[in-house]
């Protein structure tokens, strides 16, 4: 394979993007909710799944989830918390139980890099939330292999999914924003994934932040409210200032099956209700062959 130094520089400046992104949101991570965090119900279907699986290894979590972690807790005695962003983690523990912590170590590396840091074949349980959200085109295989090493044959991988609603396609900006004021939820839970649908790219099933900022304009130009205006603005300058142009990636069900199925059986797939779209979110439970 021809080494591509365009490539190979533009991956490390979409990781630095990433790692600033994701710097600047340990400052208010106490403020996401549902769909951007795992709800109550999320979290009771993936307690479920959890419980069923025995192991006497660590469990691998991508991210830092709060309340995944103390799930994981109840159930696993050793926890190992992989992220790239240090600020993210530490912004967490105040919100942790010392029982929690207990469990947990904190394992510094890039998920693309698991395999440097932990051996083939390591654990039984992977867990992360919206962690295929998170990655661009380009990094998608390199993350499903490094998942697939360090799990066991026959271990799992359990993750809430992106998928893609081309319900919003063809839905004027305004109409999209209005209909989550009339409803008085909070623009900035829901703009991200609601643009984003509209702007996906079908080809790669990506997208960048700035891609979406046309639409916000569109909403701002379209609406008569001023109350309404300035909360599209908020929204808009919120994810300006948290999402930089990072790339985001959802995925058309058929298309995301077909493609992890290549490495893993779908051994479940589970949907909660208490939130907006609920029903594009599932938690999938995959099982290494």
């Amino acid at each position: 394979m021809t080494f591509n130094l365009k490539i190979f520089f533009t991956k490390i400046k979409d990781r630095y993007e990433s790692l600033k992104v994701w710097d600047r949101r340990s400052r208010n991570y106490h403020l996401m909710f549902p769909p951007n965090s795992p709800s109550k119900e999320d979290i009771e279907i993936y307690r479920e799944q959890f419980i069923g699986i025995k192991t006497s290894c660590p469990v691998l979590v991508l991210g830092v989830t709060p309340q995944l972690r103390s799930a994981l807790s109840d159930i696993f005695e050793r926890v190992i918390l992989a992220d790239f962003s240090r600020k993210m983690y530490f912004s967490t523990l105040k919100r942790m139980k010392q029982e929690v912590l207990e469990k947990e170590n904190f394992l510094w590396t890039d998920w693309l890099n698991l395999t440097k840091a932990l051996s083939f074949s390591a654990v039984d349980l992977v867990v992360g939330d919206l962690v295929f959200m998170q990655l661009s085109p380009g990094d998608r295989e390199a993350f499903l292999d490094n998942i697939f090493k360090i799990l066991k044959p026959g271990g799992f991988f359990i993750s809430r999914i992106k998928m893609y609603n081309s319900f919003w396609r063809d839905v004027n900006p305004y109409d999209i924003t209005h209909d989550l004021y009339e409803k008085g939820e909070p623009l900035s839970r829901f703009l991200l994934y609601r643009f984003g649908d509209k702007v996906l790219n079908t080809e790669n099933f990506s997208f960048r932040v700035n891609d979406i900022m046309p639409l916000f304009a569109e909403a701002v130009r379209d609406s008569q409210d001023a109350k309404e205006k300035e909360s599209v603005i908020s929204a808009m300058n919120y994810y300006k200032e948290t999402d930089g142009n990072i790339t985001r990636s959802y995925f058309p069900k058929t298309y995301f099956d077909s493609w992890i199925s290549q490495r893993f059986d779908i051994a479940k797939v589970s949907y909660s209700s208490d939130y907006e779209e609920s029903e594009f979110y599932p938690i999938y439970v995959f099982k290494k062959r």
